[in-house]
């Protein structure tokens, strides 16, 4: 058996070249097979019909940095809330916590180990702001012209090996304009960490002071 492979001869470089397009195009294919599964399955998700009611913003918050807070000290990070203690609005509560959970797992997805996260809520011109701010790899000019679209990769990679879709973004921003609000991005560049902010309305009377 040994001598029959070594009697083989090795194939023609363009057999092997058009082997590996071969490969490559299979492979484009399949990935774009899967973004047209996603793309069905979002249709779907984004189609949404909210569940209105009062909404504790704060308390949202806190739930969420809770449930985060395991993942973040895998990677010895440390995250800090601040803020009012109640922070009252109408709303969506789960889609609310999804958009938070969206922010905060980004940050740690993509936050370098031992650093730190701040999340800090407060009231600004009538609206009830979330500020995520982290100290990861930051925004390059191209990352913020893309960053709330569907299926966007940006320059940076999840520091511990974390999957990522290129929808959560997308997604908080859907949930944020379904409540009238909105969602941005700033950063001081490459190397000098993100801050992402929800802002969403209080103009419904039940704000408490």
């Amino acid at each position: 058996m040994l001598d029959d492979l070594l009697a083989l001869e090795p194939p023609p470089r363009e057999a092997i070249r058009a082997q590996v397009e071969h490969v490559r195009g299979s492979a484009r294919h399949m990935g774009r097979m899967i973004d047209a599964l996603i793309a069905d399955a979002m249709g779907d998700a984004l189609d949404i019909t909210l569940h209105r009611g009062p909404v504790d913003l704060a308390a949202l918050a806190a739930d969420v940095v809770a449930s985060n807070r395991i993942l973040a000290e895998r990677k010895n990070q440390r995250i800090a809330l601040a803020g009012p203690e109640h922070l009252m609005l109408t709303g969506d509560a789960d889609r609310l916590r999804e958009a938070l959970d969206n922010l905060l797992s980004n940050a740690i997805k993509y936050s370098p180990p031992g650093t730190g996260i701040a999340v800090t809520l407060e009231r600004e011109a009538g609206n009830a702001v979330c500020h995520v701010r982290d100290e990861g790899p930051g925004l390059s000019a191209e990352d913020e012209m893309r960053l709330f679209g569907r299926f966007q990769r940006l320059s940076a990679q999840p520091t511990g090996g974390e999957s990522a879709t290129g929808l959560g973004l997308f997604i908080t921003r859907r949930i944020a304009q379904l409540h009238g609000g909105t969602v941005t991005a700033r950063s001081g560049g490459p190397g000098h960490g993100s801050t992402f902010s929800l802002v969403l309305p209080l103009d419904n009377g039940i704000d408490t002071p």
